[in-house]
Formats: structure tokens, sequence, C-alpha cells
């Protein structure tokens, strides 16, 4: 799946600052004090097929107000390091925490329709000049204006990857806008499960 690439660039300009500042200890009793054993997070980095990076990171801690520090691990070495201002918690054992998370992102403004379709009914809510009408009734201006500032972006790493055909949708929303692609939010009630969403934006 397609991974967001602010993250990763910032997991290796983060991996960059991994200097040593000082050896804390060379004991391997020592290991579990500092969560750079198996408590701690282990990160491999290739270049190309060559490992050049095989460092597990352990806890950190606040050095003062304006600094911090994590202690790191070469996975072959038994020398235990502290690394000033770098914090170990940057590099997320949850793989979605790499994901692209985006879910809705428009402008209210360039938005002129939006279809609700749902089992049993289905409606339109359009914008006519500056108003917004349902199907042709006028529509409540401050519950619109809600409900629009809610449209204007989401996002969630609650992805679900274990069901492979989730058949047809149980409720759709379109999101119509001025010279864009329209977006198609899709519902699915799963036996089991809360109601499954997917949005076209980010499919």
């Amino acid at each position: 799946v397609a991974a967001k690439t602010a993250s990763v660039k910032g997991a290796i300009a983060n991996l960059l600052t991994l200097i040593p500042s000082r050896l804390v200890s060379n004991d391997p009793e020592k290991w579990k004090d500092y969560q750079v054993d198996s408590t701690g997070t282990r990160v491999k980095v290739y270049e190309g097929d060559e490992k050049s990076l095989d460092v597990i990171l352990g806890r950190f801690g606040v050095t003062d107000q304006r600094s911090y520090h994590t202690f790191v691990r070469l996975l072959e070495d038994n020398e235990i390091y502290s690394v000033n201002n770098f914090m170990s918690i940057s590099f997320s054992p949850d793989p979605a925490s790499f994901r692209e998370q985006i879910f809705l992102r428009t402008r209210k403004d360039s938005l002129n329709g939006i279809t609700f379709n749902y089992p049993d009914s289905a409606f339109v809510l359009r914008k006519v000049d500056k108003y917004w009408l349902v199907d042709d009734a006028p529509a409540d201006s401050a519950k619109t204006v809600e409900f629009l500032n809610k449209l204007s972006y989401a996002s969630s790493k609650n992805f679900i990857d274990d069901i492979m055909n989730l058949g047809q949708p149980s409720l759709t929303l379109t999101l119509s806008a001025n010279n864009q692609d329209d977006i198609v939010v899709s519902g699915y009630r799963v036996p089991g499960k809360a109601l499954i969403l997917n949005s076209s934006l980010n499919p």
C-alpha cells in the first residue's frame, strides 16, 4: 500500500541525526534497563541490497526542559549509547503510522453537490447560486455549514486489511465540486464489525 512520503522522509531525516553523544554501558546485563533488548524498536536500513544499519532504539528521557535523549545499541554490539535530541517514539511500531491516512479533503467553497444514497432512501444537497437546497427545498444554512466543515478534512489510521471482498456498499456519499473529480465515500456493514468506510480519494 502507499506510504506517506512525509513520514518516510521524516524517519530517514531522523536516522541521519543518530550520532552517539556518550557511552552509557557495555554490560549486556544493562540492556533491559535501557530497553535496548527485545523490548526496543529494531530498525534495519538497506541501501540497495546492502544492510547499512541495524540498530535497536531504546527508551528516551528528558535531559532538561529543552533537550532529550534516546538510548541505542547496534544489534551486534554490547555498547549502549545515549543520543542527544533523538526520540525513539518517532519510529512507531505501528505500520499504519507510515501509511497514507487521508480520507477526505475538500474545499467548502468548491463543493456544489452532495448525493446521499441509503438502502431505503436518497436525496441531493445541491448549491444553486450561493444557496443550498435539499432536493428543491431550502436547506438549514447553519446545519449545512456545520456539515460542510466536517468534510473539509478527515483522516484515519484504523485500516481494515483482512477483508478481501466487501460486496456492494450499504450507503454512499458522493461529493461533487467545480473542476474536480467526484469523491465517493462508500459504507459497508460487515457482521461483527463497525461500519467500514472507503474513500475514492485514498482507495
